[in-house]
């Protein structure tokens, strides 16, 4: 990747089994935690609890 400074994210953990959601769920706050903005949407409460969490 190019290192962008802005994601947008339309359901990224929509159908993955559990394993694969938590390993998404790392690498956007691993983004996040770099400073990138970050623009997405979920129906799962617990990913929209997790994410939006201020470090």
């Amino acid at each position: 990747m190019h290192e962008p400074l802005l994601f947008f994210l339309d359901e990224p953990t929509s159908g993955l089994d559990p394993g694969y959601a938590r390993t998404i769920r790392e690498l956007i706050l691993e983004q996040k935690k770099e400073g990138r903005t970050i623009i997405l949407t979920t129906h799962n409460i617990h990913d929209a609890e997790e994410l939006i969490k201020v470090a």
